[in-house]
C-alpha cells in the first residue's frame, strides 16, 4: 500500500470511488465535481483506515506528511490557514463507511486552533452541517 494514494482532495474523487473513499467522501467528491458549493476538502481512504485498525491504532508512516500536503492545499483553495488567530481554517472531521450502516449514529468533530485562540475544541455531534472545510473517511 506504500504506493498507493491514501488522501485525495474532493476535487480528485467521484461517486465511483465509494468503496475506496466512503460513502461520505465519494458524495462529497461527487457534489464538488458538479459544481456545488461544498468547501474544499480531503478524505483519508477507507483501506488507509483499515491498516490504522489492523496495525493495533497506529498511523501508517508517511500519513501525516500526506495530509499535511493535501491541507496545504485546501488552506490554499480557501484562503485561510489552519492554526491562523486571524484567518482560521475549520475543519470537520467525520466517519464514514463504504455502505450506509442504519442505527449508527453518524459523528463530527470541529477542530480549530491557534496560539492565540481558544484550545482544540472538538464536539459531536449529528449534524451534517459544513464549516470551512470538510475531511472525510
Amino acid at each position: 500500500m506504500a504506493n498507493e494514494k491514501r488522501v485525495w482532495l474532493f476535487r480528485e474523487g467521484n461517486a465511483d470511488m465509494r468503496n475506496l473513499l466512503g460513502g461520505k467522501g465519494a458524495n462529497l467528491a461527487e457534489m464538488t465535481n458538479a459544481g456545488l458549493p461544498v468547501p474544499p476538502g480531503l478524505t483519508i481512504t477507507t483501506e488507509t483506515c483499515m491498516d490504522y485498525i489492523n496495525n493495533g491504532n497506529k498511523m501508517p508512516e508517511g500519513l501525516m506528511d500526506e495530509v499535511k500536503t493535501a491541507l496545504a492545499d485546501v488552506e490554499k483553495q480557501a484562503g485561510k490557514k489552519f492554526g491562523d488567530a486571524q484567518n482560521p481554517l475549520l475543519v470537520s472531521v467525520r466517519s464514514g463507511a463504504r455502505l450506509s450502516m442504519p442505527g449508527m449514529m453518524s459523528s463530527s468533530s470541529s477542530f480549530s486552533s491557534s496560539s492565540s485562540s481558544s484550545p482544540l475544541s472538538s464536539s459531536s455531534s449529528s449534524s451534517s452541517s459544513s464549516s470551512s472545510s470538510s475531511s472525510s473517511s
